[in-house]
C-alpha cells in the first residue's frame, strides 16, 4: 500500500475524522477573531485623525527591540498583530490604487488606499510590506 493511500485510509478513519474536525474548528476560531480584530479596529478609528493616530503608534513600536519584549514575555497584541490587523483591514476597506514606487511597479504587488494612507504587499522571493502616508513610504519591512 503506498503512503498516499495510507493517508487517504487514516483520514477516513474515526481518528482521522475528529481529527479533521477539530482542525475545522481551530481554523474557523481564528477566522472569526481575524474578523472581529478587524471590526473593532474600524469601529475604534473612524476618523483621520485617529486613524492617523493608529498607524504611527504601530509604526513607531514596529522595532526588533518591542517585538523581543513581547514575545519574551508573551505580551499581545505585539506590533506585528496589529500591523497585520491593518492590513487585514485596509485589504477589507481599502480601494486599489496604482503602483506607488519603483518596487510596487516591477514586483507583483496589492496596493491599497485607505484614509490617506497606502498599504502594500509586494511578492518576489518572499512578501515586503509598505506603508505610505501621502504615497510617501514611512515603513517597510
Amino acid at each position: 500500500m503506498h503512503d498516499a493511500q495510507k493517508l487517504i485510509d487514516h483520514m477516513k478513519s474515526p481518528e482521522g475524522i475528529a481529527w479533521m474536525e477539530k482542525y475545522a474548528k481551530e481554523l474557523a476560531f481564528k477566522y472569526d477573531l481575524k474578523d472581529r480584530n478587524v471590526e473593532r479596529m474600524k469601529k475604534m478609528y473612524t476618523d483621520q485623525k485617529s486613524f492617523n493616530s493608529l498607524v504611527n503608534k504601530i509604526l513607531d513600536k514596529h522595532d526588533e527591540s518591542w517585538i523581543k519584549k513581547c514575545y519574551d514575555k508573551s505580551v499581545q497584541p505585539h506590533p506585528k498583530i496589529l500591523l497585520y490587523t491593518l492590513f487585514d483591514l485596509v485589504e477589507k476597506e481599502g480601494k486599489p490604487i496604482k503602483p506607488i514606487d519603483g518596487l510596487t511597479e516591477n514586483f507583483p504587488s496589492q496596493v491599497l488606499s485607505y484614509k490617506s494612507w497606502q498599504f502594500a504587499i509586494t511578492h518576489g522571493q518572499g512578501a515586503v510590506c509598505s506603508v505610505y502616508y501621502r504615497k510617501k513610504l514611512k515603513y517597510r519591512d
